[in-house]
């Protein structure tokens, strides 16, 4: 979803982006470490595993004004992510 609104027309403006997203991920991960001493001789094995069974939502909401002077033009952003 995209909003814009021209406040005057002198260049004036103030600009509101919202995109929200939502998928499910269902992956899973393995990482396997290997640990040897100085030697290079095996010590152990550390094993780390996940899932990832939940959907994942993205939401953000940007504001922009953008407010022109003689010389340059200001811009201030507002970035929201939840």
């Amino acid at each position: 979803m995209r909003y814009t609104f021209d406040i005057d027309s002198l260049g004036k403006k103030i600009t509101a982006h919202a995109n929200y997203t939502s998928y499910r991920n269902y992956s899973d991960g393995l990482l396997k470490t290997d640990n040897f001493d100085a030697n290079q001789n095996k010590q152990n094995t550390e094993y780390l595993s996940r899932t990832n069974p939940d959907p994942s939502k993205l939401f953000l909401l940007k504001l922009m004004h953008i407010y022109p002077l003689k010389s340059i033009p200001l811009k201030q952003v507002l970035n929201m992510p939840k």
